[in-house]
C-alpha cells in the first residue's frame, strides 16, 4: 500500500493490490474521517486473483486474541506447519460457513433455486 497527501486538491490518493477498491475506500473514509471525495483508490492491474487475503492477512495483523495470536506467535517462532494448521482452520470455517448460507438460502426461498435451475 502506497498513500500521497495532495495538499493542492485536499485528496489522499492511495495504491493498492486489491479486487475491491470500493472496500480500501471506505475503510480509510471510515477510518480517518474524510470525506468520500477526499480519498482517491487506485488498483493497478496485477494479474488474476488466486483467492482471498484479506480476512487471513486481517486477522493475522490485528492479532490479539484466538487462531490470529496463535499464526502471529508462529510465524515469529518460523513455525509455518502451524501456521499453516491456522490457514486450514479459518479455510475450514469459512467453507462451514458458506454452506450454512446455502442450505439457509435454499430452505428460505426455494423459488430462488428453482428460477436458477430453470435458466
Amino acid at each position: 500500500v502506497l498513500a500521497a497527501w495532495d495538499a493542492s486538491t485536499e485528496q489522499l490518493a492511495v495504491w493498492c493490490t486489491t479486487q475491491t477498491p470500493w472496500r480500501v475506500h471506505e475503510s480509510i473514509v471510515r477510518a480517518l474521517g474524510l470525506p468520500e471525495s477526499g480519498v482517491r483508490v487506485v488498483s493497478p492491474d496485477v494479474g488474476g486473483g488466486f483467492g482471498v487475503r484479506g480476512p487471513v492477512y486481517g486477522e493475522y495483523v490485528g492479532a490479539f486474541d484466538g487462531l490470529g495470536i496463535w499464526m502471529r506467535t508462529s510465524a515469529n517462532l518460523f513455525r509455518t506447519d502451524l501456521v499453516f494448521g491456522a490457514i486450514a482452520i479459518v479455510v475450514a470455517i469459512s467453507v462451514a460457513l458458506f454452506a450454512a448460507v446455502v442450505l439457509l438460502e435454499a430452505v428460505s426461498i426455494p423459488w430462488y433455486r428453482a428460477a436458477r435451475r430453470a435458466r
